[in-house]
């Protein structure tokens, strides 16, 4: 069938189709965002090393901001059991600051309740993201931080605050960095000796896993002597495009660090695409991610 338009017409023909296109597109993507803001992929990565003894498996998770996949976690609780970690360690941001000031409702229970779950099989490690940094540096909110933190040592888990823990037969620094690291805009020069002063100097012997969440900072992490970072944060840049992610929190586009796995020097970095959303609640092609690290001795 022949179709013969005038100019206008055709313009407004050409226009229809566009719109249509558009509309198509826009509820394409609102689809995939509902489905990867409802899931999460467990994404493995294996580390060598001539330091660790013997293999150790660590379960990851960062950024859950209190999402919930079943009551109390149970789904993600099981996944993570079913993947038999030797330890969990825990990047920050399991709690939404937000949230969390107005201490109102049960704020803490996804985050507690799966820890606690966690707890009874092996030990649990955190370390404090910036919406937990938040709520310690501004006196106001102060109390929900003490109330978080005693309920996470009272569900078995282990919070460092620039401290160390050894288990498994290796070395676990969560680093524990300032608000101001995370500031927008004009970016803060972390510098090496600043980890050292919060945090000593890293340990020749051994195997060293810091937990950091800010991932930006890697290439000083790897200075400083980390054999292998663990970091969130970027929640997979939002949308990702092949294996980038798209913006940053500071509203980076196609950030440097945004998942996967990163070197530099001797060092390693995992970085989670984490398993919640806040705000913006947006992951397009993006699932939540349980990150399952083994560490193998090299021969």
């Amino acid at each position: 069938m022949l179709f013969l338009f005038n100019g206008n017409e055709k313009a407004e023909f050409i226009l229809a189709v566009l719109i249509i296109l558009l509309l198509l597109a826009a509820v394409f993507f609102l689809i995939v965002m509902a489905v990867d803001s409802r899931r999460f992929v467990i994404r493995r990565y294996s580390i060598e090393s001539e330091k660790p003894e013997h293999p150790v498996r660590i379960a990851f998770l960062s950024d859950m901001h209190q999402n919930e996949f079943g009551r109390d976690n149970e789904k993600l609780a099981a996944a993570v059991k079913d993947c038999h970690p030797d330890l969990v360690l825990v990047g920050g941001d399991m709690i939404t600051s937000s949230i969390a000031a107005q201490d109102k409702g049960d704020w803490m229970r996804p985050a507690i309740s799966l820890l606690k779950e966690l707890a009874a099989v092996c030990p649990v490690f955190c370390a404090n993201g910036n919406h937990e940094q938040k709520l310690l540096e501004q006196e106001e909110f102060n109390a929900q931080y003490e109330k978080y933190m005693k309920a996470l040592s009272e569900a078995g888990a282990v919070c460092l605050h620039n401290q160390y823990a050894e288990a498994c037969g290796i070395r676990i620094l969560g680093l524990e960095l300032p608000l101001e690291t995370y500031r927008k805009g004009r970016p803060y020069i972390l510098e090496e000796k600043e980890i050292t002063e919060l945090a000593g100097k890293c340990g020749e012997d051994g195997f060293t896993v810091m937990i950091a969440h800010n991932p930006k900072y890697f290439p000083v992490y790897a200075s400083w002597g980390a054999d292998l970072v663990l970091s969130g944060h970027v929640h997979g840049g939002l949308m990702r495009l092949g294996r980038r992610g798209v913006i940053s929190p500071d509203f980076r586009l196609f950030p440097k660090y945004s998942g996967g796995l990163y070197s530099e020097k001797e060092s390693r970095m995992v970085l989670s695409c984490g398993i919640g959303t806040h705000t913006l609640p947006i992951r397009i092609f993006n699932p939540g991610e349980v990150s399952v690290i083994d560490i193998v001795p090299k021969k």
